[in-house]
């Protein structure tokens, strides 16, 4: 029997170790010297305290003491040091000793550590976030960021149908964004999207359809953006432009504008007649300036002071 139970725990991927009342090994299986980066035979006999000082210092020491003190199983997981990995340690008291168990778990806390990162990156993403069903049809998970831009708390949202937070004029197209993303497997578009008050504001939604290995959606991962800003920004930018063109068109002044690869981009009626170009503004967008400018040369009576004046002035 002795040999049966030797044998089990030397196949055992977890490693194990047997202490005296004294702290002293009395048993050590492969997997436990493997750990400890020790020869299990040196071990036999020796204190574990006095072999590993550097246990004294960490939860490990603590926890054993109690255990032995009390006869009460106990369990910690711990980061050691010395093994530069997360041991998980099941403790269990008798009366002649104890018998301790590691594990690595280093596996499993790395990817603990990484799914936290990634709830952070979900929960305080300025964006709006949200996992969806693979048909694409309904709201399973979503961050504060993209509640928040609805005017709702998360549970709210949770299971509802995506045309919920689609505005009313919109929601016709929804079906053949879904199929698009179905097909292609990752979509971006612009739409309108409704807030719990009734309000409506332009987004940016960028979708991805994540599959299985026969293609089949698994769920949808979407990135929605609120351009209201931005749209209200391209409007002002916009009417600028447009008052800055009117004011050019009329002033009595004959102005030209070019671009930094010296193309004209804009001129004035006026800049034409001066010119005698014969043509209207629009059609001499485009145009490269050093040529107009040679070409109109001609009609000044002293043509190579044109030039230069018009060289010097291209350099300002």
């Amino acid at each position: 029997m002795k040999e049966l139970e030797t044998g089990l725990l030397e196949r055992i991927t977890d490693g194990f170790v047997a202490l005296d009342r004294d702290w002293r090994f009395v048993f050590v299986n492969h997997q436990a010297a493997h750990l400890l980066g020790c020869d299990r035979y040196e071990l036999l006999g020796k204190n574990i305290w006095d072999d590993f000082p550097v246990l004294l210092d960490e939860a490990f020491h603590p926890v054993c003491h109690q255990a032995m003190a009390q006869q009460v199983p106990s369990q910690l997981e711990r980061h050691s040091a010395r093994l530069a990995r997360w041991i998980e340690n099941r403790i269990y008291p008798a009366p002649d000793g104890l018998t301790i168990f590691f594990t690595d778990v280093t596996a499993r806390k790395t990817a603990e550590t990484r799914l936290r990162q990634y709830q952070d990156i979900f929960n305080r993403a300025e964006i709006g976030l949200v996992i969806g069903t693979g048909d694409g049809t309904t709201l399973q998970e979503m961050n504060p960021a993209f509640a928040r831009m609805h005017g709702y708390d998360a549970e709210e949202l949770r299971g509802r149908p995506v045309a919920d937070v689609y505005a009313p004029e919109v929601r016709g197209q929804l079906p053949a964004f879904i199929r698009r993303t179905e097909e292609r497997g990752h979509h971006v578009y612009e739409s309108r999207h409704l807030r719990k008050d009734g309000s409506t504001f332009p987004v940016v939604v960028d979708t991805t359809a994540v599959k299985d290995d026969d293609g089949k959606a698994l769920y949808r991962i979407v990135n929605v953006t609120d351009v209201t800003e931005r749209r209200g920004a391209e409007k002002a930018l916009l009417a600028s432009a447009l008052r800055l063109e009117t004011l050019i068109a009329n002033i009595q002044a004959g102005v030209m504008v070019e671009d930094s690869q010296g193309q004209l981009v804009l001129a004035n009626e006026r800049f034409c007649d001066m010119m005698g170009l014969g043509t209207a503004p629009a059609a001499l967008t485009g145009a490269n300036v050093a040529r107009l400018a040679g070409g109109t040369s001609l009609l000044f009576a002293d043509p190579e002071a044109f030039m230069a004046r018009a060289r010097f002035l291209r350099q300002q």
